[in-house]
């Protein structure tokens, strides 16, 4: 399942703009999904809860949006 290898690199990415940013719990992440990545959203969204144990993203909540193309895109995330 690569969607668990595209959630750690997710939560890699999330992480280093949090370090940047001073630190915090994230507690929400929004995705934009393209129809054509090769992802599947679901099986995303079921690996993100076990990829986010033990980090700062642990219990957050992972939103998609599908967008038309290839790419998948960390759009935003909230932090506290």
């Amino acid at each position: 399942m690569h969607e668990a290898r595209l959630c750690l690199s997710i939560l890699r990415l999330a992480e280093e703009a949090l370090a940047r940013d001073g630190g915090g719990r994230i507690v929400h992440v929004e995705l934009e999904v393209g129809e054509h990545s090769g992802v599947a959203p679901e099986a995303l969204a079921a690996a993100f809860p076990i990829c986010a144990r033990g980090t700062p993203a642990e219990g957050a909540t992972l939103h998609w949006r599908p967008t038309p193309g290839r790419e998948l895109v960390l759009r935003a995330m909230e932090v506290t």
